[in-house]
């Protein structure tokens, strides 16, 4: 199982909070913007916020991370990352978990500074797919190569038709395995708080689209037609009476679009 530990703060390189009126008034609009989608947390009920991280160098020139490679995010992506907690404001977070990876880390650490109070915990068990051989490789943009894109596009339809199917090479994990420890991640934070109502998960586009299959679904196979944006918010609640998931809001990315509009 992921081991649990404190969530340090990346001082250096998370985004600061607004000091104009300007950038408080922005903020504000994110906030009321996410808080109108959301219902109200029914008695019984425990509300996850499942993201992505926010965007890195690799992301942005298509090449593939995955578990293997701890990128951190660039400074698009710390602006992003501070969009998501501007909007998250409008929560009382009690728990903030995260990937070890640098770029969920980070994401987290925006999260954290509108929830100071929050908990914090790193779990390797939410840690990107490992997806093998493929890794470091442009899969799309500029670099990528028609070859590279072509192996990697029927690789990945295999995978998705055949969960214990894993990637190439070393490291190369199956749909089946990432679902398997993040769902068992999630398990831990909810067993290790469980006087916790709202807690926030900072992990990645993959495993993400798994978990949401897994939980939603009750398939993980059924992944591929989810759609991750670099901080989109998820939004989950959890049935204490039933044990199950149900599915509030899926890829919320309406505070990276204000981004668009006021930070660039």
């Amino acid at each position: 199982a992921g081991t649990r530990q404190e969530m340090t703060f990346l001082s250096e390189t998370s985004p600061s909070s607004s000091t104009s009126s300007e950038d408080a008034s922005v903020a504000n609009e994110r906030s009321v913007a996410f808080a109108a989608k959301m219902p109200d947390l029914l008695p019984n009920r425990r509300r996850i916020y499942l993201l992505r991280h926010g965007q890195t160098e690799w992301n942005e020139r298509g090449l593939m991370q995955g578990g293997g490679h701890d990128i951190p995010l660039n400074r698009h992506g710390l602006k992003q990352a501070k969009c998501a907690s501007d909007a998250l404001s409008c929560v009382s977070m009690d728990v903030v978990a995260s990937s070890h990876l640098a770029r969920a880390i980070e994401t987290a650490d925006a999260i954290r500074m509108r929830h100071p109070s929050s908990v914090g915990m790193v779990l390797p068990d939410l840690g990107e797919m490992r997806f093998g051989d493929f890794e470091g490789l442009a899969i799309h943009g500029p670099e990528a190569t028609e070859d590279t894109k072509e192996r990697f596009c029927r690789f990945n339809e295999r995978v998705a038709q055949d969960i214990h199917l894993k990637w190439p090479g070393e490291g190369g994990e199956s749909t089946h395995q990432v679902g398997v420890r993040a769902q068992r991640a999630v398990e831990e934070i909810l067993a290790q708080h469980p006087e916790a109502r709202h807690l926030a998960v900072i992990a990645h586009g993959r495993l993400n689209k798994v978990l949401l299959a897994l939980l939603i679904l009750g398939d993980s196979s059924k992944f591929s037609p989810i759609k991750q944006g670099n901080t989109c918010i998820n939004v989950i609640d959890f049935n204490e009476n039933t044990d199950n998931f149900e599915s509030v809001v899926i890829n919320y990315v309406d505070h990276t679009e204000v981004d668009e509009r006021h930070l660039n």
